[in-house]
């Protein structure tokens, strides 16, 4: 275990699980095309790499929050999260309109992937708190 990890050390430990989703997707994408039917997986992948990559910032960052009257960091970590997929479909809107791509097919399909993103990261959050979000995180920092 580190004692005093680097801060590029700590950004990469919080970082890692969306930077693994999004090249797990574009080497996918590379090899096969976009595919609709792995669309709903790589989302909900993303809300749990994203909850992750929150959670595990605030652990490894020492981040407090403040008093215990405030909103507990699974809520902050999960407001985060519809705001991140509320973004990502954004891009995803201006990448079909500016780019001609055709990743988004109406918004019942950008309302199911940021759903589904955010399931992704009530998984996350839920795990998070059954085993106690900073003590399972923090024990993880190995060398």
């Amino acid at each position: 275990m580190i004692n005093n990890p680097s801060f590029a050390w700590r950004i990469w430990l919080a970082s890692w699980a969306p930077l693994a989703v999004i090249s797990l997707h574009a080497g996918l994408a590379a090899t096969v095309g976009h595919r609709d039917e792995y669309d709903p997986l790589f989302h909900f992948l993303g809300g749990v790499a994203g909850a992750y990559c929150l959670l595990r910032a605030l652990s490894l960052f020492r981040v407090h929050l403040g008093p215990l009257n405030r909103p507990h960091p699974i809520v902050i970590v999960l407001v985060a999260m519809f705001a991140v997929a509320g973004a990502w479909e954004l891009v995803e809107f201006a990448s079909d309109r500016f780019l001609r791509t055709q990743v988004q097919f109406g918004l019942d399909d950008t309302a199911m992937d940021v759903v589904l993103g955010l399931v992704g990261a009530c998984c996350t959050s839920a795990v998070a708190t059954f085993f106690g979000w900073r003590r399972a995180l923090s024990k993880t920092d190995a060398a």
